[in-house]
């Protein structure tokens, strides 16, 4: 049986060459059963053949053992495509207002690396200080200047 992801708007499924791990609902746990329901836009009806892959838990997700990754006793998913799509239309908007940090915040989202980095001098840039969910009628945005700093 293939392994696909049930995440609505996912097509992640697994190949041989491709380091993404697939996961089962937790049955077993009804309390995490129900976290994960509540949360998980799914395409379908689960079932205990139903799994998420990967993509969809943050990195504070996991534990390491032996230089391998494996998702902890009451992890939850909380990345999910949506998530993405709303976060790509707040920079769209930004990017409408303040036309200087485009390169940096889509850079950002585009490579789904949603930590503040900074590789080079940059003049001035503006931190988008909320994501938009349904209720949110605005953007708010913070300017502020970042000057990085070498050391050879």
């Amino acid at each position: 049986m293939v392994k696909n992801c049930c995440v609505k708007g996912c097509s992640a499924s697994w190949k041989p060459d491709v380091d993404i791990s697939f996961f089962s609902f937790p049955f077993k746990n009804k309390d995490l059963l129900k976290e994960w329901l509540e949360i998980v836009p799914i395409s379908n009806k689960i079932s205990k053949y139903s799994q998420i892959c990967s993509i969809h838990f943050d990195e504070s997700q996991y534990d390491c053992f032996s230089g391998k990754r494996f998702l902890k006793k009451n992890a939850v998913p909380s990345i999910f495509p949506e998530d993405i799509a709303k976060i790509k239309e707040i920079v769209e908007e930004v990017e409408k207002l303040y036309p200087k940090c485009q390169s940096v915040v889509l850079e950002s989202i585009n490579n789904n690396n949603f930590h503040d980095h900074c590789y080079s001098k940059l003049e001035e840039t503006f931190l988008v200080s909320s994501v938009l969910n349904e209720t949110d009628k605005a953007i708010q945005v913070t300017p502020r200047t970042q000057v990085c700093k070498f050391s050879f």
